[in-house]
């Protein structure tokens, strides 16, 4: 019998409920954070910085959701947490269909933004504790494949309802995205994870920050949220830069490359990190990352913006996912919800404060084409950072 029949299987019914919940989940994410700017502009006539605060509302409330996730999980329960916080989803999904005042329509993101974080910490805790160890990365990278085809579907899905039928149709459309995921928290088999007495009393009563936070996988998040930083620098501003380039259908077949790639190399990438430890891995991810960005940033053709977005695929792509399983890898059973819920924390931190840093000191002392040779310049800076993190946990 070969080494390969012999591993754990990574697919099961658990497995599809959990890439389905997740893929509904950011489906309808993206699709909203893709146009919710647009729809204040035409329906509300407001500012740019009122319209901002509609978008980053639930940007913040899912970060302060996700500083409570963690802690309170098992306390409440994995299966408790998961429902009532599917069930939420829907409804603050519902609401954004009633023909709303924009404070109150701003009070529904927020609303809307608690509820993302509180299923969105708990499923992917479940979904990457569902994967056997021996093929943790591997599994993950498989599990982060429904956020990544959803990330591309969602904006192209939503602007082409928004523009061609209407408002309506876009939201009810994500009514139902969320009703899947409603659906998945009620039938998936959860186990929840028992705690001692004085574990629970003590999580009660007490406030420590080894509760909120997992200290152990700061290292890693922290790398991974500053690749996430310059990332998203480009997500938010390429679709400029390509029409300043005159080549604006270029933006579009950048984000198609990216996803694209991610398909066909994240399971290879997942079984060289089980296999042969993490920097093989990841120190190239990096490297990629960086020559992605001085490719953006000396590109002036439609090809040059496409192998950009396959490097940036097997860089920021590929370093997303294998962080997440040096994050929770070894850890025990009652510290996986706390350790996923610290590094997508500062994960979304680092993506909402990203574009608004680079947009306001970066972008005005020299446009686009500089800004993505910086974040070059710092994405080498972060392959030292992580392999002397990586020498110093050794």
């Amino acid at each position: 019998m070969s080494k390969d029949s012999q591993q754990p299987k990574i697919i099961s019914l658990e497995f599809v409920e959990y890439f389905a919940g997740r893929f509904g989940l950011t489906l309808g994410f993206s699709m909203l954070t893709a146009l919710v700017a647009s729809f204040c502009f035409d329906v509300y006539h407001v500012s740019e910085s009122l319209a901002g605060i509609a978008v980053g509302a639930f940007i913040l409330a899912a970060m302060v959701s996700r500083l409570f996730a963690g802690r309170y999980l098992d306390v409440v329960g994995r299966k408790q947490m998961l429902v009532m916080s599917g069930i939420a989803y829907l409804v603050t999904t519902a609401l954004y269909l009633a023909p709303l005042p924009f404070w109150l329509f701003v009070v529904t993101r927020a609303l809307n933004g608690l509820a993302f974080g509180f299923y969105s910490n708990t499923i992917v805790t479940l979904s990457n504790a569902s994967v056997p160890a021996q093929r943790l990365s591997e599994g993950i990278g498989y599990l982060s494949l429904a956020n990544t085809l959803s990330s591309a579907i969602g904006p192209f899905v939503g602007l082409y309802l928004y523009q061609n039928l209407s408002a309506t149709a876009m939201f009810g459309s994500c009514v139902v995205f969320s009703l899947i995921v409603a659906g998945i928290a009620l039938a998936a088999p959860v186990k929840n994870v028992e705690l001692s007495a004085a574990d629970r009393q003590r999580i009660l009563k007490e406030f420590h920050l080894s509760d909120c936070f997992d200290f152990s996988c700061l290292p890693i998040s922290c790398v991974s949220a500053a690749v996430d930083f310059f990332y998203f620098g480009v997500s938010a501003f390429i679709a400029t830069y390509t029409i300043e380039l005159g080549i604006p259908q270029a933006a579009s077949w950048f984000f198609v490359a990216y996803s694209a790639t991610l398909l066909l190399t994240r399971p290879a990438t997942g079984r060289l990190m089980d296999r042969r430890g993490d920097a093989v891995v990841m120190i190239p991810s990096l490297l990629c990352a960086a020559v992605g960005f001085v490719l953006l940033g000396t590109a002036s053709s439609v090809a040059a913006i496409v192998l950009a977005g396959v490097l940036m695929a097997l860089g920021r792509g590929t370093f997303f996912s294998a962080g997440q399983a040096v994050a929770i890898r070894n850890l025990p059973a009652n510290r996986i919800g706390l350790a996923t819920s610290t590094y997508f924390l500062l994960i979304d931190t680092a993506d909402g404060l990203g574009p608004m840093v680079l947009g306001l000191f970066v972008v005005p002392l020299g446009g686009y084409g500089p800004l993505f040779l910086v974040s070059a310049a710092f994405s080498l800076a972060i392959v030292a950072t992580y392999c002397i993190i990586m020498r110093r946990k050794k």
